[in-house]
Order: structure tokens, then C-alpha cells, then sequence
């Protein structure tokens, strides 16, 4: 079956994701069996193309699958994807006409593929910039999957049982995607209401949303964290880094990087180098790799 949806190319951007029964923050859709540089590795492949190490990848893609594991693509830099989900208002659950039936309308000639969720869809296209940001395609809300990111496809279980399945395939190379607008993306900020835990909530459902909430935040290049919220999401980065067996150097080098990039530019945080400003900052980076390293293995630990 895989063999049949991902031909030439596209089988050197297939990932080996988690099976849905995994107990990490993303159970069904963590690279974490391909280790904390899947990405540049995906890459490298897709650049070094060739049949014997296409066909050597895809009978290790099969096999995982066969095992119980999920299916993922990569995101190469000339293509996107669009993660549907939701209504049009951007509520979720959907309680009015479903985004997913106007970006259909939109991209009707793109590749499409229906999701775990009864009413997503990710939708596939080419690109002629290498990073396009945004929140809505035509006013339609949605989520870019872009360079960076990896997409779980099908034949993947999602963790409620349902299959991922192609309703348009992929065509047999990626550089074969039609092409998306780019004056359809635009930038909506997002509700930054926090999630309340329902009274009949457990709480470890109730931690689970909340650690997907702030996946899709970190995810999000054009989010900027205020300051009443950055050093949350610098734990929260270096807990889903740690998760996915990133070492200690690299989360602490993401956690730099999302501190001068995407972190309101106050206090510490714009600080010049070398200054006790500075070092402080260090030092809760710091703390922050030491705290998701060691709670990642006590609950490796099952304590």
C-alpha cells in the first residue's frame, strides 16, 4: 500500500512516526523514532536522490508500519500543507460551515488527504518562496505545515482509530504540486484565552490539551510570546524537544534561537551579550534543559 501512495521522491521525506497507543505528547505523530535531527535528514536524502536508497527507505517505512507505527511526509521548502480542522469562525469543535468545504472549493486541483479528525483535511501544494506564514488561505482559517514541520498521511492510524486516506493522490514528484497563491496567506493573531480544565476532565487529558495548544504555538513562526508568557513557552519548547530525543546542546540552541527570535525583546531577553542580563538569561535556559531532561526520564521511569 505505501509503495503505491509514495513513488519516486516522496519516499525520501517518509518518516517513521509513533504508533497512537505511544504515551508521548503527540501520540500517532512524533518523529521521536527518527531522532532529534529528522528533519535535516529528510532533507539530505530528498537532495541526494536516488532509486536504490528510495526503495531502501521505503522497505524501512513499510516494516515500521507494519509494527504498528505511523506514516509521516517532511515538508520540503518549496512545498506546504494545509491543516484544516475546524469552522469557519476558528472555533473548534466546528459550530458553523466547515473550513474544510471552502478550502476545498479553493484548491479543488491540489492533492488532498482526509485526517484522523472527522473533518480535517491537509491539503498539498508548491510554493515560490521558501517560508509563507500565515493563519487563513482566502480568509479561510488554517494551519501551514511548511519547512520545519512534518505531516502525518496515510496509511496512519490516528489514536481514535480512525485511518488518514488519500482523496486526490500525490502526483509522482513533489516539484509536480500545483502551485498555492501567496497573496491568499494572511496573519489572523490568535485567542490566547487559556484552556480551562472541564469539570468531568481528567488531568491528564486536560495536560494533554494544553501541551498540544502550545505545540501549535511553537510551531507557529509568526507567533511572538509576550512577556507574561515567554518563559513558559521556553519550558514548553524544551519539554517537547526533549521528547523527541533532542540532546541538550540542541535544545539549548532552539531555546536561544526562540528567545531572540520570537520572544518579546524586553529586560533579558534584549539584553546585550556578555552583560548580568544576558547570563541570566543563560541560566534559565539552562535550568529549563535540565527540568525537561529530567522530567522526560521520570516519566520514561513511570514515576
Amino acid at each position: 500500500m505505501i509503495h503505491e501512495l509514495y513513488p519516486g521522491r516522496w519516499r525520501h521525506l517518509l518518516l517513521r512516526l509513533c504508533g497512537p497507543g505511544c504515551g508521548c505528547p503527540s501520540p500517532g505523530k512524533n518523529p521521536h523514532v527518527e531522532g532529534a535531527a529528522w528533519q535535516r535528514h529528510a532533507l539530505e536524502r530528498f537532495e541526494d536522490y536516488g532509486e536504490k536508497a528510495a526503495a531502501e527507505r521505503l522497505r524501512i517505512i513499510e516494516a515500521h508500519f507494519a509494527r504498528g507505527g505511523n506514516v509521516g511526509l517532511a515538508v520540503p521548502s518549496f512545498c506546504a500543507a494545509l491543516d484544516v480542522d475546524t469552522d469557519l469562525e476558528g472555533n473548534s469543535p466546528p459550530e458553523g460551515p466547515l473550513a474544510r468545504d471552502a478550502i476545498l472549493a479553493l484548491c479543488d486541483d491540489h492533492p488532498v488527504q482526509k485526517t484522523g479528525n472527522p473533518i480535517g483535511i491537509h491539503v498539498w501544494g508548491r510554493l515560490t518562496e521558501r517560508r509563507v506564514c500565515g493563519s487563513h488561505f482566502a480568509q479561510v482559517p488554517i494551519t501551514v505545515r511548511h519547512v520545519g514541520n512534518q505531516v502525518v498521511v496515510a496509511p496512519s492510524i490516528h489514536r481514535n482509530g480512525r485511518s488518514y486516506e488519500w482523496l486526490s493522490e500525490l502526483p509522482d514528484d513533489p516539484l509536480e504540486l500545483p502551485e498555492f497563491d501567496l497573496a491568499m496567506f494572511r496573519h489572523v493573531a490568535k485567542n490566547r484565552t487559556p484552556i480551562q480544565r472541564a469539570r468531568d476532565e481528567g488531568e491528564g487529558a486536560w495536560r494533554q490539551r494544553v501541551s498540544q495548544a502550545w505545540l501549535a504555538e511553537l510551531e507557529d513562526p509568526e507567533v511572538v510570546f509576550p512577556v507574561s508568557r515567554r518563559h513558559d513557552a521556553l519550558l514548553w519548547l524544551s519539554w517537547h524537544l526533549a521528547v523527541c530525543g533532542a540532546k541538550a546542546n540542541e535544545i539549548a540552541l532552539a531555546l536561544h534561537d526562540l528567545a531572540t527570535t520570537r520572544c518579546a525583546g524586553e529586560g533579558r531577553f534584549s539584553s546585550r551579550a556578555g552583560s548580568p542580563e544576558r547570563r541570566q538569561l543563560a541560566c534559565e535556559i539552562d535550568a529549563c534543559v535540565r527540568s525537561a531532561r529530567r522530567h522526560k526520564e521520570m516519566w520514561a521511569d513511570g514515576r
